[in-house]
This record gives structure tokens, sequence and C-alpha cells, in this order.
């Protein structure tokens, strides 16, 4: 277990910047709209982790867990994972690994598709048990269906990203004068990373054999230039990703809620590439990912009514 568990649910305060940066956002969370929710999170120790969920505070929340294995009290040491259990559906924020371009980062990838898929499985070896409902009756597996969100890291479809070619044939640049990685023996991992094959195949198989719904393309379609990530703009030079787009952020849900979704909407929809290429702060709020928003139809006997998740 990782001698900082306990504290992946609150924010550091160990050092002078942390403590400013943690009254700051507590300051904010005190501001309306913000102070009519409470905030889960699950923290990381490296930069660019973690995750976030903020919950109207009349809104109760079963469980929490912040890991997709089964140790109790365990905790994803980057804070990759959050799991809000609700009385009617479960919720699970993911900011998955990023499939990088060496042997190393792509086995890592690799064990985090496993362990996904572990999880989704249900009363798998090893995975945190999915959450069930009291009586069996309330669904045909007993588990509480779910709704699987966040930064997945991955472009399922070729339509998902703006220029096939482009990211299928990237490789990596050497950095701080130091050469780049060695080419991938298996020719699966070329790419960029969320776009090689061997990614898109382990995601494709988790979604048909977990008969996930695309919220996103359920309600939409499939339509061209729907990203909700773009290149830097740039500042001073203009990087070869300025214009380039894909889409890794996803609402998944299981079958039992493919019915109920109303509305899903990308904060780039109907913007247009060139006005996507300058992320603007309307949809990307200073981020390079734009903000996804799903609302569901009030479930009939749930007594939680309309849920509306939305993603940043």
């Amino acid at each position: 277990m990782h001698p900082s568990f306990t504290r992946r649910g609150t924010l550091k305060d160990d050092t002078k910047a942390a403590r400013e940066d943690a009254a700051l956002i507590h300051l904010c969370l005190r501001q309306k709209p913000l102070s009519a929710y409470r905030p889960y999170w699950s923290c990381s120790d490296v930069k660019r982790a973690g995750c976030a969920v903020l919950v109207k505070k009349d809104v109760d929340v079963v469980s929490v867990r912040r890991s997709l294995t089964a140790s109790p009290g365990d905790a994803h040491d980057e804070g990759r994972v959050l799991l809000l259990e609700f009385r009617s559906f479960v919720l699970l924020n993911t900011y998955a690994q990023n499939n990088g371009w060496t042997r190393e980062s792509f086995a890592k990838r690799r064990r985090w598709d496993a362990e996904v898929d572990a999880f989704l499985a249900g009363d798998t070896a090893g995975a945190t048990p999915r959450p069930r409902f009291d009586s069996d009756s309330a669904s045909s597996r007993g588990f509480k269906p779910l709704i699987w969100t966040g930064d997945l890291n991955v472009c399922h479809r070729e339509i998902d990203v703006t220029h096939p070619r482009f990211f299928a044939t990237q490789k990596p640049d050497g950095r701080k004068g130091k050469p780049p990685p060695s080419p991938p023996a298996d020719p699966g991992d070329v790419g960029q990373p969320g776009f090689t094959p061997n990614e898109r195949a382990r995601f494709e198989r988790l979604v048909t054999a977990h008969a996930l719904v695309d919220a996103y393309r359920r309600c939409v379609g499939d339509v061209k230039d729907a990203m909700t990530w773009m290149g830097h703009p740039g500042v001073v030079a203009v990087g070869k990703y300025r214009g380039m787009g894909m889409r890794l952020d996803y609402f998944l849900v299981e079958n039992e809620l493919a019915d109920r979704v109303d509305v899903c909407e990308q904060a780039t929809d109907g913007m247009g590439l060139a006005a996507m290429a300058e992320r603007p702060a309307s949809a990307f709020f200073g981020s390079d990912h734009c903000a996804v928003y799903l609302r569901l139809k009030d479930g009939k006997s749930d007594g939680e009514g309309a849920t509306t998740p939305t993603m940043t």
C-alpha cells in the first residue's frame, strides 16, 4: 500500500506553494454556484495527473474508491481513478495512462487497459468489486449500471482524429539533446500515442466485450471534426500539432443507461477546425481539452431525478 494513500482524497499542504494552491481552490469552491457542490479528489504525486468530481451536496454518495485493484484502502499512485457509487448507478472517472513512445510506457498502458477490463467484468480476482444493488432484480447482472468518463487517451476510430495519416505516422522527437526512443518492434505500437493500432484494438475489445455505448456518438452520429483535444496554437513558434485534433474524452454508458441518454455535447460542437485550432477559452477554459456534457433522462424509480455529469 502506498504510504500516502490516506491523503489521495485531500489536497496537498506539505509546502508553502501547495498550501497557497489549496487555499485558492477552496476559495473558489466557496463561491456560487460551486458552493452547492462537494468535491471528491484523487490526487497524484506527479504533475499533470489526478482527477476530481463535484457532486451536489444534496446527493448521497454511497462509496468512494480510488483504485481499480481490490486492496482495501488502496489508491492509484498517480490519482488516475475516482469511482463514486450512487444509489442507482456508478460513476467511473479516469485519467487514462498515456501510451507514450517507449517499451516501458507501452507496457504501462497495457497494464492499465487490463485493469480496466478486469474491473468492468466484475467479480475478477484482484480487481475492485463492482458495486451491486441490494436486490439482483434491479439489474440483469446485479451490478449498478456504469457511466465511465474522463480523458481515456485513445481515439476509437479514424473519424476521431482530424488527420488520420498524420497521427498514424508520427514518430517521437528527441528532447533536451537526447536522441528519440528506438522505433517499436511491434508495428501495432507505431504512431501517435492514443492512435496506435494496438491501443485502438484493445479499446474496441473493451467497448464490445462490456457492451459500452459511446453517448456522444449515440446522440450525434458520425459527425466529422468532433474533437476534444487540439494541438498547441503556438505563441512564439507554431508547432506541428497546430490545427491537429483528437477525440480523447468520452462518456461511455452501459446498456442499462443507454436509453436514458438525453443529451451529450462537446464544447467544440459547431465550432469548426479553424476556430478550434485557437483553443478558445469558451470551449477549452485554458486547457488543451474541451468540456464534455452528458444529461440523462429521469429514471422511473431511482428517485435521483435527472443526472447531469459534466467532464472537463
